[in-house]
């Protein structure tokens, strides 16, 4: 089977008279397989691999910050660098490109809640 995974996504930006929206509208995917993680767990302050189930190739991930206070920076295992921040309440869709993904929490532990699908 084909085009499994579907995204939605609209992004829009309005401040002192200035606007600009940018629309994916549907988009579909294919992926390679049939796992994936749904889980909320707590973050440490220090680096923690985020984890995969039966997920062997990490794919298309959706995280949210659960804390309203700190922020959770998202790693990925290629660079071995924190590349999104999600401040309290924020959310993000990505795709990783490493296979060990992994988060850590600033200050204080924090709640997230994670979907992760296998590429």
């Amino acid at each position: 089977m084909a085009k499994e995974l579907t995204i939605n996504l609209t992004l829009g930006f309005n401040k002192s008279n200035i606007s600009t929206t940018m629309v994916s509208g549907t988009q579909q995917f294919t992926v390679s397989g049939t796992d994936y993680v749904r889980e909320t767990m707590t973050v440490a302050t220090s680096v923690t691999a985020l984890p995969l189930g039966g997920v062997a190739t990490p794919g298309y991930c959706m995280i949210t910050n659960k804390d309203v206070t700190n922020y959770v920076d998202v790693y990925d295992s290629v660079s071995g660098n924190a590349c999104i921040r999600l401040l309290p309440g924020e959310w993000a869709m990505f795709r990783f490109a490493g296979t060990a993904p992994a988060v850590k929490a600033h200050t204080a532990a924090v709640k997230i809640d994670f979907l992760l699908i296998a590429a």
